[in-house]
């Protein structure tokens, strides 16, 4: 790919922190903006469904959930002239996924030691 500045296609590390272990190294080399992005939206949807369940909202917060996931599987058929935050994870529905089951258990388990 080639590198445009403020472009979803534009890798997000030039080269990654000396810090992470190597596997972690190589995905973060190839980590696109339009991919963390997706992270990021799944992992903020994830916490809020979480909370959400484990504080009693389960009959709005489910459905919610349902309707999220099946709209970004569902997005591969719309038209690419959407809103930012739909193309990426139209482009990149997995790692809106793994994001939203992370936040989801994070959110879960945590929700009970906080209140």
């Amino acid at each position: 790919m080639t590198r445009k500045p403020l472009h979803g296609d534009d890798y997000v590390f030039e080269s990654p922190p000396d810090w992470l272990p190597d596997p972690l190294r190589k995905v973060a080399s190839d980590l696109t903006y339009d991919e963390a992005h997706a992270l990021e939206l799944g992992a903020v949807a994830g916490l809020v469904f979480g909370v959400a369940i484990a504080t009693g909202y389960t009959d709005v917060a489910v459905p919610l959930l349902v309707l999220s996931v099946a709209a970004v599987l569902g997005l591969k058929r719309a038209p690419n002239n959407r809103l930012v935050a739909q193309r990426v994870t139209r482009n990149e529905p997995w790692y809106y996924g793994l994001a939203l089951a992370a936040g989801l258990i994070i959110a879960i388990l945590a929700t009970p030691l906080v209140l």
